[in-house]
């Protein structure tokens, strides 16, 4: 009877290092990406399910490096801490590469460029508008947006800056005249001219910036996949049908700084 004890317990042992050995295998064959999905269309929801441009690229990434992945939605100002303290693998969010941010993270090569573009209500003229005759105008921004950083630092005592939490609120603001413009990612700021006749969008001369997918910076051979997976879709025409898939035309468009 002890002998039949100890021959269960050890099977049953063995069943738990087996378990425990596939559950671990999974795990490593799997990516959790971290994104922000309120930036359309690069990452927004459907439904429940989050889609867009850096969505289908991750995907496309990880299927060439034969991995899965599971997205995770989170604020933008909570992906680099997620990503240190190690609850996601990898930040695809339409995250800018900046110096500041490279002493945190390592990121991959640029697989987009952005520009700023500004919002304005289609009765206003919107010709008479440029970036840089915006002195005593009531400015809209979103907050941690790249708009919010450019246009605190060249018009905080030359003009009335209100900060918005959503692109959204931003907009109704225009609408409802509270502000004369916003200063805004291109390529949201397209979105919401689709369905919003009411509102024009101008494109600006700022400096383009571009988009990486960022790792930590110990994960050298995940860098190395992603950097190679990124320039394999390139080279077969995959990249450019994710491309035409979300985007109506090739323009570039700005990002979201933190």
């Amino acid at each position: 009877m002890l002998k039949r004890i100890l021959l269960v317990t050890t099977f049953a042992l063995l069943s738990i290092v087996g378990l425990s050995g596939c559950k671990k295998g999974d795990v490593q064959n799997k990516l959790i990406i971290g994104t922000n999905a309120e930036f359309p269309p690069f990452e927004y929801f459907q439904g429940n399910q989050i889609v867009g441009f850096d969505i289908d690229l991750i995907q496309a990434i990880a299927k060439n490096m034969n991995k899965e992945v599971e997205i995770q939605h989170m604020s933008f100002d909570a992906l680099l801490l997620a990503l240190q303290s190690k609850k996601i693998d990898v930040i695809i969010s339409a995250m800018t590469a900046t110096d500041d941010r490279r002493k945190y993270v390592a990121f991959s090569e640029p697989y987009f460029d952005s520009v700023q573009a500004m919002l304005v209500r289609t009765e206003d003229n919107p010709q008479f508008y440029a970036y840089s005759k915006l002195n005593g105008k009531n400015i809209g921004v979103i907050l941690g947006f790249t708009g919010d950083i450019i246009v605190t630092g060249d018009y905080k005592d030359k003009a009335n800056i209100t900060r918005y939490n959503s692109i959204n609120e931003a907009v109704l603001a225009l609408k409802a005249g509270k502000i004369d413009v916003i200063v805004l990612d291109a390529m949201p700021a397209e979105e919401y001219t689709k369905n919003n006749q009411d509102i024009t969008q101008l494109l600006t001369d700022l400096q383009p910036e571009q988009y990486a997918i960022a790792v930590r910076k110990e994960d050298t051979k995940l860098l190395e996949d992603i950097n190679k997976s990124l320039e394999a879709l390139k080279n077969n025409g995959e990249y450019q049908k994710i491309i035409l898939k979300n985007f109506e035309k090739a323009v570039c468009c700005s990002h979201r700084f933190i």
